[in-house]
């Protein structure tokens, strides 16, 4: 809502948020889990997560409006996202907004290479990458202001 999102784009994200990352059922949990850093071939195999969500979720009606959001939760603003290397103003606002969650999630949590870091350092890193030109800065700073 802060960004502006309309009840339905809302209502979208936030089931997007709940399934984004369902292609990862079609990874090899080795790749997953990891404990080191990933192959060039092991992170093709994770990448194509948001292409086995998509595929999955396709043939369901209910969740057309979702679809583009499960594909595009990984692109960048600066092309260098995937699976479509979608830049600007082709990363859409919701796209930006579940990127900018799943990030801090991602940063915030424990994973099997890496313990979690502080909240304060997640936003010091996604405030840096924004400055790269990775990240949507304003919506970084509103996820500061919600979370105060």
């Amino acid at each position: 809502r802060a960004a502006g999102l309309d009840s339905g784009a809302c209502r979208d994200l936030r089931r997007a948020g709940l399934l984004h990352d369902i292609g990862k059922i079609g990874v090899p949990l080795s790749c997953l889990q990891k404990p080191g850093k990933l192959s060039t071939a092991e992170y093709e195999l994770v990448k194509q997560h948001a292409v086995i969500g998509f595929d999955i979720c396709r043939p369901l009606r209910t969740m057309a409006s979702i679809l583009p959001l499960i594909r595009g939760h990984h692109e960048r603003l600066d092309g260098g996202g995937y699976p479509d290397t979608l830049r600007g103003e082709g990363v859409t606002i919701p796209m930006r907004c579940l990127t900018v969650a799943d990030v801090f999630d991602a940063l915030t949590s424990d994973r099997a290479y890496r313990r979690a870091m502080t909240r304060e350092g997640a936003l010091r890193v996604m405030r840096d990458e924004a400055s790269a030109g990775m990240w949507d800065e304003r919506l970084i700073d509103l996820l500061v202001s919600i979370a105060d």
